[in-house]
């Protein structure tokens, strides 16, 4: 079963890849947003946005920093990262309190 992706998900996979049919309209944001050399031909049809062609060219100069920062995003958001960051501020903490102890009874009372 496949999980639901974010549309930063979405949007990493259509900078580093090519935009699938289904998602023409990511595609079509990123091209009208600068991030991505292309065309997009829309479809007059009513029911929401719907493209009859789109001609993807690849990501533009700005659109490879997009694709970093939001993999930036991704990765800050992941629960490995949140784990790690609160080990890190833990073991910083310890580590205040242990030179804490260490100084005093080395110095004596």
């Amino acid at each position: 079963m496949a999980r639901n992706r974010s549309w930063r998900e979405i949007f990493i996979k259509i900078l580093e890849e090519r935009p699938d049919e289904s998602e023409y309209q990511y595609a079509a944001e990123l091209i009208e947003g600068g991030y991505a050399k292309g065309s997009v031909l829309p479809s007059t049809l009513r029911g929401g946005p719907r493209y009859l062609h789109l001609v993807w060219k690849g990501p533009t100069l700005e659109g490879r920093e997009y694709c970093d920062d939001l993999k930036e995003a991704v990765r800050r958001r992941s629960l490995s990262f949140r784990i790690w960051s609160a080990v890190v501020v833990i073991s910083s903490w310890l580590a205040g309190v242990l030179t804490d102890v260490i100084i005093s009874r080395l110095t004596g009372p």
